[in-house]
């Protein structure tokens, strides 16, 4: 997979009965696998039903069995560092959640709940995946700060258990953490093994220029691995779906310097690149093809696309054509919580 902390299916169940969404849809039940159940909102569930001494029971199996007997501060911190790694891995992957409420966030820092998730195709800071999420609270670019803001959720259940000094430092130790995070995610996908104080600003440089042209983002990082020191050219494939801006040129000189600052060798950062850098994802128009070859009784597409995401990183040469950018035809499939 992409190596991002996950529940995984187990299997599904389809049944008779008809479900009323936007369209009529087939009830299923999808059973997942994961180490711990436990969300946010359980403890908030206990906390605003004013049950303390189950809430007290829950602080403290959670404790004991997930976070090796710690003290809860302990295990406050350690939920607020998972929390702000997954969030990392989501941003730097492209990865959109779409309904991330406070039952849909594990305390391990996992991803649940895949509902109408969705990753960038067409670069676009600010893409809202499910559409019926019309205010775009939670847009990709504010991912970050959902999260946080449902940490605080999280903190206020622990009022009688830690002053409320601790609760807000703890608190504040997620922005660093989470940029910690991404930084050392960045560098890795820009193929950078040394640090410099501006390696997070040319990151995040890219992905406005990449927005600002509605390049495919995961395909351009995977043509990314391709660049060879002094050699804009070497993006041959890039510029066949893309012209050369003189925004994304400009990026590229920068990107060149810093390589040649540390003395980059590029056949060793293309190769450790390409171990970061997916070269497939889950495309909506390649789901809903899955979907439509399923509901006819097929399941070719299914098989070959398993094979598929369980190493996204491989080249699998056969299925080529799906590592290219989304055909114009099939871009914005809209999807939705019963997706």
């Amino acid at each position: 997979g992409l190596e991002i902390p996950t529940s995984r299916v187990l299997a599904i169940i389809i049944g008779e009965d008809k479900v009323y969404r936007e369209t009529i849809e087939r009830s299923a039940i999808i059973a997942r696998v994961f180490p711990s159940n436990i969300r946010f909102g359980h403890f908030e569930m206990c906390y605003h039903y004013n049950r303390p001494e189950v809430l007290d029971d829950l602080i403290e199996y959670t404790r004991l069995t997930f976070f090796d007997g710690v003290s809860v501060e302990e295990m406050l911190a350690q939920i607020i560092d998972k929390t702000a790694l997954l969030m990392a891995h989501w941003q730097t992957t492209g990865f959109c959640h779409g309904v991330m409420n406070t039952d849909n966030m594990s305390i391990l820092g996992i991803t649940i709940d895949y509902g109408p998730f969705g990753f960038l195709e067409d670069t676009n800071l600010s893409h809202v995946c499910n559409h019926s999420d019309h205010q775009g609270r939670y847009a990709y670019d504010n991912q970050p700060s959902v999260a946080a803001w449902n940490l605080e959720k999280l903190l206020v259940c622990f009022s009688d258990h830690l002053p409320n000094e601790s609760l807000i430092n703890l608190l504040n130790t997620f922005s660093e953490l989470f940029h910690s995070h991404c930084q050392k995610l960045c560098q890795r996908k820009l193929g950078l093994t040394t640090h410099e104080s501006e390696d997070y600003q040319l990151f995040n440089s890219l992905l406005q220029t990449l927005s600002d042209l509605a390049i495919d983002y995961t395909f351009f990082f995977r043509q990314l691995c391709n660049y060879k020191i002094n050699q804009v050219n070497s993006l041959s494939e890039l510029w066949n779906y893309y012209k050369k801006s003189e925004e994304l040129t400009v990026w590229l000189s920068l990107y060149d310097q810093r390589l040649k600052r540390e003395l980059s060798v590029d056949i060793k950062r293309q190769t450790e690149m390409k171990s970061v850098n997916p070269k497939y994802i889950l495309r909506n128009y390649i789901a809903q093809e899955i979907i439509d070859e399923v509901e006819k009784g097929g399941n070719e597409k299914l098989k070959n696309w398993l094979e598929i995401l369980y190493s996204p990183f491989a080249e699998h040469l056969e299925y080529e054509s799906y590592s290219k950018p989304t055909p114009t035809e099939k871009r914005n499939y809209s999807v939705s919580c019963s997706s």
